[in-house]
């Protein structure tokens, strides 16, 4: 196990990763986004997402939830910036927070903890939709950090996911 493990590390380390064009990306697109919370609350809420190139660096990365003129209507107003390492961009919330997101095989990547929160966001961009996930995790646990027959195991932080969150966005054409 530990050699598989050892393994796949060195392999991925190998591996060269292309840099990735996100023109495509660009657009206006809609959907609803359904919120589902591990007490088995499920909620739905309309979502846009707009990309547009400000340069060839920096693109707006504006996230809507609600409808048009519905008091309740949020617009977050943030910027997609290219970093210098290969399919690494940062998300600029324009309020002194920077996110890390990284773009894999047509998909960006952000991991990041806000208030014991942990959040993993996922951007999958197919043919002229994105498909939006999010997981909301709280309760960080330690296990492991022990010797079990001989061998060394790792201290392993487990956390509780406690809300998903799922939308198809398509594309306006």
């Amino acid at each position: 196990m530990k050699f598989i493990s050892t393994a796949l590390l060195i392999l991925l380390a190998l591996t060269k990763v292309q840099a990735q064009d996100i023109t495509l990306w660009q657009g206006h697109y809609t959907g609803e986004l359904k919120s589902e919370s591990i007490n088995g609350k499920t909620n739905f809420y309309p979502m846009e997402l707009k990309i547009e190139a400000v340069d060839d660096n920096t693109y707006k990365w504006i996230i809507i939830y609600g409808k048009e003129g519905d008091s309740a209507r949020i617009e977050r107003n943030y910027l997609l910036k290219r970093t210098d390492k290969e399919n690494h961009f940062i998300i600029d919330e324009q309020n002194a927070i920077l996110l890390d997101i990284n773009l894999i095989n047509n998909s960006f990547y952000s991991v990041f903890e806000v208030q014991d929160n942990l959040m993993l966001v996922e951007y999958r961009l197919s043919e002229n939709q994105i498909d939006f996930i999010l997981t909301s995790s709280q309760g960080k646990t330690e296990t492991g950090n022990s010797t079990h027959e001989g061998e060394e195991i790792p201290l392993v932080y487990s956390y509780k996911t406690t809300t998903r969150q799922h939308a198809v966005l398509k594309k306006r054409l």
